[in-house]
């Protein structure tokens, strides 16, 4: 909010120097005025109003910080969830079914799980679609605002890596080939510094472990798994109470009939 401008018109209405004593009081009484009113305004602040919950990205029925309701991110105090920390999955932990990770330069980002890179010996730019995550829309009639807040959380971090390594997913026709999905889109697993970027972003909240075309295998399946337990127990990004879109029907509809990942809705996720 911007502080109203105060303009104040002071007329002074000149003393003779010789006038009458009543003259003289007057003019007493008038500076005094004119004084009292100037330290008045002197000492007069117009202070803005602090911003609402709203306006610092908060939620507005609770004041509580947006990383504690409705955007994902760590900073919500850590609750246990029932399994293990998960853990970090390096590019080292590369199961059977993938092509050697390779260091790559990022172009641009898509969306929370599609960016361009380059690749060493490649003249062109591969779209690579990030395996067992689901983003949010940030596009045509799908899109939401925590789909777009994802995205730009994406491409902070991969910006910001130091390093990203890209292992595509093994065409099983096309042996030595990466696998394409149907949009021609590179399929595979990111490594930004080292650590396993679809672990972060499940463990932060702004996707569920995906897992509507098969699970992951070890490591990344347990780290997945468990990454998600962690979020959903500490209410980060889609796991919040009150976010727009139902991850019961959504994990409904990912899972079918399959039962390589637990359902949280129906079981918990690591057996005591």
């Amino acid at each position: 909010m911007k502080s109203r401008e105060k303009k104040a018109l002071l007329g002074i209405s000149a003393v003779h120097s010789r006038g009458s004593l009543g003259a003289a009081l007057s003019a007493v009484g008038v500076i005094g005025g004119l004084v009292s009113g100037l330290l008045g305004a002197a000492c007069s602040v117009d202070v803005a109003a602090a911003p609402t919950t709203a306006e610092r990205g908060g939620n507005p029925s609770t004041n509580t910080p947006a990383t504690a309701s409705d955007d994902g991110g760590t900073s919500a105090p850590l609750k246990p969830s029932g399994c293990p920390t998960p853990e970090v999955v390096a590019p080292a932990d590369v199961p059977a079914g993938f092509l050697a990770p390779q260091k790559v330069t990022l172009v641009r980002v898509v969306d929370g799980d599609t960016a361009h890179f380059m690749f060493p010996g490649v003249a062109a730019e591969v779209i690579v679609r990030f395996l067992y995550v689901n983003t949010e829309e940030t596009h045509d009639t799908r899109a939401t605002q925590f789909g777009v807040n994802t995205s730009s959380k994406v491409e902070e971090y991969l910006k910001g890596a130091q390093e990203i390594m890209v292992a595509p997913e093994e065409d099983k026709k096309k042996k030595g080939s990466a696998h394409l999905d149907t949009y021609g889109r590179t399929l595979a697993l990111v490594f930004a510094d080292g650590e396993l970027f679809q672990e972060r972003l499940v463990r932060e909240g702004w996707t569920p472990y995906y897992t509507q075309f098969g699970c992951a295998l070890d490591p990344i399946h347990r780290a997945l798994v468990w990454s998600e337990a962690e979020a959903k127990a500490n209410e980060r990004g889609v796991w919040a109470p009150g976010h727009p879109v139902d991850y019961s029907a959504v994990l409904k509809e990912w899972m079918g009939s399959s039962t390589c990942r637990p359902n949280p809705y129906k079981q918990p996720y690591c057996a005591k």
